[in-house]
C-alpha cells in the first residue's frame, strides 16, 4: 500500500519531533549529572570529578581519602569511649522543711550474760552449761580468728590454735535455737534505762529488738510500721533527736568478750540493720554526740559502669538488699566448693552445715571467704539508697550527777569505777535539714553522640545532613529522569 504525500509528511515530522524529544532528554540528563557533580554535598566530591586532569584528579582523590579514613578513626574512637558507658555524678543540695529520721539500732558487744549472782565479782571461767555439743557447727567467719587455716609450702593445712575456751563458746552458742540465745542475753529494759526522742518517751514511737549472732539481743528504735508513715523531724541540733542512757552491765560480761561497750548502726527504716559490718563502737563513761547529714544516692542501670539493681523488686534469692545477696553469693560458693554451707549466714535446707572441726570443711570456708574479694558475686549497688553521713564527737561524764541522792536510789547506787564502765549516752541528731543528693547521669547522651559524628564528617569532609539529603534527592531525580527517558524510548 503507498502513501500519499501528506501521509510522508506527517510521519516525517513525527520522527523528527520523537527524535528531538530524546534530543532534549539527553541534554537534560546531562545538565542534571553536570549539576550533581559540580554542586553536591562536599566540595571535596566535586572538585574531584570537575577536574579533567588526571594527575590533580588523582591528587585531590587521595586527599578525599585521607580526610574520609581521619574522620573514621575520630569517630571510632569517640565511639569506643562510648559503649563504656561513663558516667558524671551531679551533686545537688536539697533545703528540706523536714527530713525523715532514721532507724537506730543498739547492741551490746556481749552477746550472753555471764551467769554471776554476785555481779560485782566477775568470774574467769565458763559456765558448766556451755559445754560444747559434739558436731555443733560454727560461725566461719568470726571463727577465722581464733581457728583458721593458712597456707605454707607444699600446699599443706596447718591450724593456728588459739583461744579454745572461747572456741568452745561460739559452738554452744549456735547451738542454741532463737529463743533461748533471746533468753540468755541482755534485758533490753535494763540495757536501755532511758530513752527519749526530742523530749517525749520512746515508747510513744514504733520499737523491735532483734537478736544477733555477734551481738546477742538488740535494739531497734523507729522501725519500719507497713502502712505507717515515717517518722519525721523538722529540727536540728543537740537534743531535738534520740537520747538514750545505756547500762552494758559490764559485770555480766563474759570472759570472751574482750571489749566493753555498744554496736550503734544507723540506717533507712526501710533496712534491716548490719550490725557485724556497719555501725559506730561507743564505750561507757562518756556522752557520745552523732550529727547526721542525709544522703541520697541515684545510681544507673545497665550497661552503666554500677550496674545497679532494684533489690525491692527482684526475686526472693536477692534477699532484699545488697548485703543479703554477698551472703548468699558466698554460701552458694560454700556449696559449691566444700558441699556444705555456713550456718551463721542463714539455714538452708537438704544441705549440711560445715563442722569446725572438720579440717578440710573449716579450711574450705577460709579459702572461699578469701576469694571473694576477686568480685565473683553479682551484687551490683541498689540505684536508689538512703545513707547517713555521721560525725561522733564524745566527752567524758560527770559521775556526780548520776550518782546524787536525786537521780539514783540507793539500791543502784554504785562507785564511780563500776559507773565509768557501764553507764554512757548517746545523743543522735539531724545538724541540718539538707540532704545531699548524689546523682549520676550519662556523659555522653544520644544527641550528643549524632552531633559529634556530624562534627567529624563536616571538618573533615565538609558533609552536612542537609547536604546529604540534598545529594539524595538529586539522585532520586535523574534516577526518575532516566526511567522516564526509557519510557519515552518505547513510545
Amino acid at each position: 500500500m503507498e502513501l500519499t504525500v501528506s501521509e510522508r509528511q506527517r510521519e516525517t515530522s513525527f520522527s523528527e519531533s520523537k527524535i528531538g524529544r530524546n534530543y532534549c532528554l539527553d541534554r537534560n540528563v546531562d545538565k542534571i549529572s553536570s549539576k550533581l557533580s559540580n554542586k553536591s554535598f562536599a566540595s571535596a566530591f566535586s572538585q574531584v570529578a570537575s577536574n579533567s586532569l588526571y594527575k590533580i584528579q588523582f591528587l585531590r582523590f587521595l586527599v578525599l581519602l585521607v580526610c574520609f579514613i581521619g574522620s573514621i578513626q575520630k569517630i571510632q574512637k569517640f565511639c569506643h569511649l562510648y559503649w563504656q558507658y561513663p558516667v558524671v555524678v551531679s551533686l545537688q543540695v536539697d533545703q528540706m522543711q523536714h527530713l525523715e529520721f532514721p532507724s537506730v539500732s543498739i547492741c551490746n558487744l556481749n552477746r550472753m550474760k555471764m551467769v554471776n549472782k554476785e555481779c560485782e565479782k566477775r568470774k574467769t571461767k565458763l559456765p558448766e552449761e556451755l559445754k560444747p555439743p559434739e558436731g555443733r557447727p560454727i560461725m566461719i567467719s568470726e571463727s577465722r580468728n581464733l581457728y583458721h587455716c593458712r597456707k605454707i609450702q607444699g600446699d599443706v593445712n596447718i591450724r593456728d590454735r588459739s583461744e579454745y575456751i572461747r572456741l568452745r563458746f561460739l559452738m554452744s552458742y549456735y547451738g542454741m535455737n532463737k529463743q533461748k540465745r533471746f533468753e540468755k542475753g541482755h534485758n533490753i529494759s535494763d540495757f536501755i534505762e532511758e530513752c527519749s526522742f526530742d523530749g517525749k518517751s520512746c515508747s510513744l514511737y514504733p520499737s523491735t529488738y532483734f537478736t544477733n549472732l555477734f551481738f546477742g539481743n538488740c535494739f531497734t528504735f523507729n522501725n519500719r510500721v507497713p502502712n505507717e508513715e515515717l517518722l519525721q523531724i523538722s529540727k536540728t541540733g543537740v537534743g531535738t533527736g534520740l537520747n538514750l542512757k545505756l547500762n552494758i552491765e559490764s559485770c555480766y560480761y563474759l570472759p570472751t568478750t574482750h571489749t566493753m561497750g555498744v554496736k550503734v548502726i544507723i540506717h533507712h527504716p526501710n533496712e534491716f540493720p548490719n550490725p557485724e559490718e556497719d555501725g559506730l563502737i561507743l564505750i561507757p563513761g562518756y556522752e557520745s554526740l552523732i550529727s547526721l547529714k542525709q544522703i541520697v544516692t541515684h545510681r544507673l542501670r545497665n550497661p552503666y559502669q554500677d550496674q545497679c539493681l532494684d533489690y525491692n523488686t527482684q526475686e526472693t534469692h536477692f534477699f532484699g538488699s545488697h548485703n543479703n545477696c554477698l551472703r548468699a553469693c558466698i554460701q552458694k560458693q560454700n556449696i559449691a566448693k566444700c558441699g556444705c554451707y555456713d550456718q551463721s549466714f542463714s539455714i538452708m535446707n537438704n544441705v549440711s552445715p560445715c563442722r569446725i572441726l572438720n579440717e578440710s570443711e573449716s579450711c574450705c570456708l577460709d579459702d572461699v571467704l578469701a576469694n571473694m574479694s576477686q568480685k565473683m558475686c553479682n551484687c551490683p549497688l541498689p540505684c536508689f539508697s538512703i545513707s547517713y553521713k555521721e560525725i561522733l564527737s564524745r566527752s567524758i561524764l560527770s559521775s556526780k550527777v548520776f550518782l546524787s541522792k536525786d537521780n539514783v536510789t540507793a539500791s543502784k547506787r554504785v562507785s564511780k569505777e563500776i559507773f565509768m564502765k557501764d553507764i554512757l549516752r548517746v545523743n543522735i541528731f539531724y545538724s541540718s535539714l539538707e540532704r545531699l543528693v548524689y546523682k549520676q547521669q550519662p556523659q555522653w547522651r544520644d544527641t550528643e553522640v549524632l552531633s559529634y559524628i556530624g562534627n567529624q564528617f563536616g571538618l573533615w569532609l565538609g558533609l552536612s545532613i542537609a547536604s546529604i539529603f540534598g545529594f539524595i534527592e538529586r539522585i532520586f531525580f535523574v534516577i526518575k529522569t532516566v526511567i522516564h527517558k526509557r519510557f519515552l524510548s518505547k513510545d
